[in-house]
């Protein structure tokens, strides 16, 4: 049980909000494979969720040499 706890007067700069407005969008695997080969890498492959230990799955790709 909290006793004695201090209040204190919160500024008017911090309890106003504003509406911003954003897209997102959602790549499918093979757009996103698409962009990584475009980019020169290779070997792309996905790894599950479960073998990395990531919520999302996880794409992988060799760099390609210098």
């Amino acid at each position: 049980m909290l006793r004695d706890v201090p209040l204190r007067a919160v500024p008017s700069s911090l309890t106003s909000a504003r509406r911003q407005l954003r897209t997102y969008w959602a790549l499918t695997r093979q757009q996103l494979i698409a962009f990584v080969t475009e980019a020169g890498f290779t070997a792309p492959k996905w790894q599950s969720s479960e073998a990395t230990g990531f919520f999302q799955p996880v794409l992988t790709a060799r760099a390609p040499e210098a």
